[in-house]
């Protein structure tokens, strides 16, 4: 009754009519949440959509992931299953038995070594507690464990970066940009969709999708580059938003102008 994806109406046999399930599929992710909202449950926190890539390869009998990632994904489902738990007003280590303690174990594991990669970036300027790191990930792997490897570098330009997952190496440009992404990604999504300002630029600089512009933040994470100044024609203010990617001292229209004029 409840899990069915599909339901037809059919004859209650008093002049009524009920609902009943119709075929053997039942509910996807997406729908199982709408159920949540529709009985009024709050759905808990965690993260299920790496485990479903993971399942689908599973279900094939390979995965390429690492046994690091594997761990990640079993991990961030940790908070899942312990909500769904409290839902039902059940003790998981009752029902799960050794099963949930594997789940502690590679949560506990996984917070261990996820703070320790987080830690690593404290030495570089723009490093602060409100950096959203949940959702970095290893460009071969997608693990989040991704760290450099000297703690003590300062310098973006010269992070060497590695995947624990995986052990791949990450250099300094890709490794800035995934930051920039995931701290600041859904932000500059939100931005594009009501029509403001973006977030994230490309730096005039260096070139690297890492300029970010938001509340006090105004600076290039890679380079360290931040626009200020006023246009030598026409006087505005230059922000990344309208600098000349040609010209520095200039707005994109007045270089544009003085380019016709030439």
């Amino acid at each position: 009754d409840l899990l069915g994806s599909k339901f037809t109406p059919v004859p209650d046999g008093s002049g009524g009519v009920e609902y009943s399930s119709k075929g053997y599929r039942t509910v996807d992710l997406g729908e199982l949440k709408e159920r949540f909202k529709a009985f009024d449950l709050q759905w808990p926190d965690g993260d299920l959509n790496t485990l479903q890539k993971l399942r689908n390869n599973f279900e094939h009998f390979h995965s390429p992931a690492p046994k690091d990632a594997i761990q990640q994904a079993i991990a961030n489902c940790f908070p899942i299953v312990s909500g769904f738990f409290n839902i039902l007003h059940l003790e998981p280590t009752e029902v799960l038995a050794d099963v949930w303690k594997v789940m502690v174990e590679e949560e506990a594991f996984y917070s261990k070594q996820k703070k320790e990669c987080d830690q690593s970036l404290e030495s570089l300027h723009w490093y602060s507690n409100s950096l959203d790191l949940s959702e970095v990930e290893c460009p071969n792997c997608k693990s989040s464990l991704i760290a450099q490897l000297d703690p003590e570098n300062k310098i973006p330009s010269n992070i060497e970066g590695r995947c624990r997952a995986c052990g791949v190496s990450i250099d300094a440009e890709a490794f800035v940009t995934t930051i920039v992404e995931s701290s600041f990604g859904i932000n500059a999504y939100l931005a594009a969709k009501e029509g403001d300002y973006g977030v994230i630029h490309d730096c005039t600089e260096c070139w690297n999708a890492t300029y970010v512009c938001q509340g006090e933040i105004d600076e290039c994470y890679f380079c360290g580059n931040s626009v200020s100044g006023y246009c030598v024609r026409c006087g505005d203010a230059l922000g990344i938003e309208n600098e000349s990617a040609n010209a520095s001292q200039m707005c994109d229209y007045c270089y544009h102008m003085s380019s016709k004029d030439d």
